[in-house]
């Protein structure tokens, strides 16, 4: 016998978005392009994966919003065609009539009634199960704003697999999420939870992390095996395998003496740059520099003079220890600089530095559990 599913169109569309879009395009196993229908007494879960993540929202039944009458079925269709079939409907509400018999679905409103051929569920990938019952429990608004502070710094080089990810680690006291790309560095400290076993060493993909920043939910609550996570909100579940490999020790690059500490006007800083940034973007080779005598002055020249730009900030002061020579230039890449900046939610942001040659390092003035390192570039 059939089952009948009544839905608000739009929260149905919102959560069936959601879970298309964790899938992929390149993603070699076919059946992987269907989304999984699990339709129970008291609520619909849709999944998806794309071999890296599992992600699963369920939409409880509701008054207006959802309504099952039937016995319990799954079903596999064809997720990006079903969603545009199911958007193309003109009618507040869809009814979804799930032939277990026939792998078919049926929708229908008012005017119109399409039926769609799905595949057995059964043909789905099992989804590994991960112990919850020491599930870490997370601020969501923390942990989502840590990931997209750090992500900026991932790399997108799988000739290094372990820094396409985002690295978490506990230490006594905190909660570490970092990324680097061998040019750009980024950590965010957050207190660790109350909850929180002694060791963490783990390295998230960034389509894992891609989902995650999604959530909007208060708490979340994690947990973790040697190979996966699993990550868990409310009507959410988001499944990941974890990357293999070592991460480099990043804390050895944070420390050092900064012997010149300046602080900056973030929003003309990031503007600046930005503009630095569209000049070398019309050539292959250049480089922006920044100088400091007593004010600070970004540069951005192209060989033979094809563009330039010269611009000194209005906003400006410096901290010199005092064996540092006043005079000081920095060359760096005005691309991975701006999008540093552009996590930054303060006025003022330092930006201190140990030399011409060494890594510079970018803090919001009044946030010092946010660091960002920059790698700059050897000028000859």
């Amino acid at each position: 016998m059939p089952t009948t599913l009544t839905l608000k169109k739009n929260p149905f569309l919102k959560t069936l978005k959601t879970v298309v879009q964790n899938i992929t395009s390149q993603n070699a196993i076919p059946v992987l392009k269907y989304v999984y229908f699990d339709v129970q007494t008291d609520k619909l879960i849709l999944k998806s994966s794309n071999a890296t993540t599992t992600l699963e929202k369920t939409m409880p039944v509701e008054e207006d919003i959802l309504t099952i009458n039937g016995q319990p079925t799954t079903l596999l269709i064809d997720a990006k065609f079903f969603l545009t079939v199911a958007n193309s409907l003109n009618s507040d509400s869809i009814t979804l009539i799930v032939d277990d018999t026939k792998k078919t679905i049926t929708l229908k409103t008012p005017s119109t009634e399409m039926d769609l051929k799905g595949l057995d569920a059964e043909q789905y990938p099992r989804i590994k199960e991960i112990n919850n019952q020491q599930a870490i429990s997370l601020d969501t608004k923390a942990f989502v704003q840590a990931l997209t502070e750090t992500v900026v710094s991932v790399s997108n080089q799988e000739s290094r697999p372990i820094l396409t990810g985002i690295h978490l680690r506990f230490t006594d006291t905190h909660f570490i999420v970092e990324a680097t790309d061998s040019h750009t560095l980024s950590q965010k400290r957050l207190p660790k939870p109350e909850n929180a076993p002694e060791k963490l060493d783990l390295v998230l993909p960034t389509l894992a992390v891609k989902q995650l920043q999604q959530l909007t939910t208060d708490e979340l609550l994690f947990a973790y095996d040697e190979s996966s996570a699993v990550f868990t909100s409310e009507n959410v579940t988001l499944t990941t395998r974890l990357l293999e490999g070592n991460y480099p020790d990043v804390d050895r690059l944070l420390g050092g003496h900064y012997g010149r500490q300046t602080v900056m006007d973030t929003k003309e800083l990031h503007d600046t740059v930005k503009r630095a940034q569209i000049i070398l973007s019309n050539g292959e080779k250049g480089h922006a520099s920044l100088h400091t005598d007593g004010i600070a002055t970004i540069t951005a020249k192209l060989p033979d003079g094809v563009a330039n730009l010269s611009e000194t900030l209005t906003t400006f002061t410096e901290t010199l220890d005092d064996e540092e020579a006043q005079t000081f230039d920095i060359a760096f890449n005005p691309s991975f600089m701006t999008k540093l900046l552009t996590t930054l939610k303060t006025d003022l942001v330092n930006i201190d530095f140990m030399g011409p040659v060494r890594p510079m390092r970018i803090t919001p003035q009044e946030d010092d559990s946010l660091i960002h390192l920059l790698t700059p570039i050897r000028q000859n």
